[in-house]
């Protein structure tokens, strides 16, 4: 398959989709359909979206939000946090197929600040709509351990909020790089032909 707007993938996007709702079912049946709204898992369905419609804006901010989380979510593991075995579709099967879908798509510009701002608003909505003891994307509180480093919400959440949008920078960063070395690749291929 070729990159560009005439781009999609529906069985692909069915895949990323059903992760979610494979992961989900789980957190359902166990009693915290809240963890649904974790930025990682509501990545699987941006993914999704962008593969779906071949559109670059969703696919990126779920990739950047799965660039972040990732080694977030590994980090907790280590320190002895929960494995739910139905978390390794959204942070790896979703993940890969999205890394596949941007490897046919172009990367959009503005994909940090727009990653910045629906991670914002999901940030919000879960503090209407989640328990504050679930604490989902860091919503309500400062995330156990981190209280040694930081003595107030406010604080926690800006240096949260000034990492996650030098992250999100880096993936636009590296996502627009291989964006234009493919672009340059294809005019070449096209100049010797």
């Amino acid at each position: 398959m070729t990159g560009g707007p005439a781009f999609r993938a529906p069985r692909a996007a069915a895949v990323a989709v059903g992760c979610y709702v494979v992961h989900g079912a789980w957190h359902c049946a166990h009693g915290r359909p809240e963890d649904l709204l974790w930025m990682c898992n509501v990545s699987a369905l941006l993914v999704g979206v962008g593969l779906a419609r071949g559109a670059p804006g969703p696919l990126s901010i779920g990739l950047s939000w799965l660039a972040t989380g990732t080694p977030l979510w590994l980090a907790d593991l280590l320190g002895g946090g929960e494995l739910v075995p139905t978390t390794l579709l959204t942070h790896g099967v979703a993940f890969g197929l999205g890394l596949w879908g941007a490897s046919r798509l172009p990367w959009p510009a503005g994909s940090a600040w727009r990653s910045l701002a629906a991670m914002a608003a999901l940030q919000q909505l879960c503090r209407w709509v989640t328990p504050p003891r679930a604490n989902i994307n860091i919503a309500h509180r400062i995330h156990p351990g981190m209280d040694r480093y930081f003595h107030s919400y406010t604080g926690y959440w800006l240096a949260c909020t000034v990492a996650f949008a030098t992250a999100f920078g880096a993936v636009e960063a590296l996502g627009r790089w291989r964006t234009s070395r493919r672009s340059l690749a294809g005019a070449g291929a096209r100049v010797k032909a």
